[in-house]
């Protein structure tokens, strides 16, 4: 998202979100997801829904972040040039 580095991302588990840090302000903002959608849906940053993130990986050069959605058992990813959220692979089981 930040070209200068200046930005670090966050999974935060309980909360279902993504969140981004600006290290040089320490302002908080949510990328994508929220306690009131807990679930497994992709499509846009406001739409999609997590299930207990853990992992993340960002792909600098193709402005993709790469996230372990734990509960949902599934690799998903973020294009932060587009805003789509989609599953790579991986799907929800939800009698877990």
């Amino acid at each position: 998202m930040n070209s200068d580095n200046s930005q670090m991302f966050v999974a935060d588990t309980d909360n279902h979100a993504i969140r981004a840090i600006d290290m040089d302000s320490l302002r908080v903002t949510t990328i994508t997801g929220g306690k009131d959608k807990e679930g497994f849906e992709d499509g846009n940053l406001a739409t999609a829904q997590w299930r207990h993130p853990t992992g993340l990986s960002y792909d600098e050069n193709n402005e993709m972040l790469y996230v372990a959605d734990h509960y949902n058992h599934a690799i998903r990813s973020i294009d932060f040039r587009t805003g789509d959220i989609k599953t790579l692979v991986g799907q929800s089981d939800k009698s877990r």
